[in-house]
């Protein structure tokens, strides 16, 4: 009797409460090539990390203007304890000039989206004027018909449109 009541009051979390021991370090050089962003930046960074104690692993990427860096530690790890000691190593970097400082990230799964959607269109068009019309049709249909309808049902929290032409005034 005492199970199936203490069964039917427990709680059921579509997302659990948890603590992913990731941290992702963002460092960001406008106009800096994907090269100079690899050797100013990831590297130097790179190497006063890679020793913070509980790291399990470390992977990076380079890209224009911008480098990431991802930092996994083992599960149970105190992650504000980890981001202090990441903090301390980064603050010891000495940037090249027009980069801004990096920026340490924790991980939340609650901020991922839940369902993403995805409009297409059957007509097909030779010349590439209507097809960046049709597709900016699409946008515009997006924008002004159906977040308005996403945005009325309960329990949705934000809607977002990305992609399509955005239309141009010249």
């Amino acid at each position: 009797l005492f199970g199936v009541l203490a069964y039917q009051e427990l709680p059921i979390a579509l997302m659990p409460p948890l603590d992913y021991p990731t941290l992702t370090i963002q460092a960001v050089m406008e106009g800096a090539a994907p090269e100079e962003i690899e050797i100013e930046l990831t590297k130097k960074i790179e190497e006063r990390v890679s020793t913070v104690e509980g790291l399990i692993s470390l992977s990076s990427a380079s890209r224009p203007g911008l480098c990431e860096i991802k930092l996994e530690f083992r599960w149970g790890e105190d992650l504000n304890a980890a981001v202090q000691r990441v903090l301390e190593r980064i603050d010891r970097i000495e940037l090249p000039k027009g980069a801004d400082p990096p920026q340490v990230l924790r991980y939340d799964p609650t901020l991922e989206p839940l369902m993403v959607l995805s409009l297409t269109s059957d007509d097909t068009f030779d010349q590439l004027d209507l097809k960046q019309k049709k597709i900016s049709e699409l946008r515009h249909y997006a924008q002004k018909v159906l977040v308005p309808i996403l945005q009325q049902i309960e329990g949705v929290a934000a809607v977002k449109v990305v992609g399509g032409l955005k239309e141009e005034l010249k």
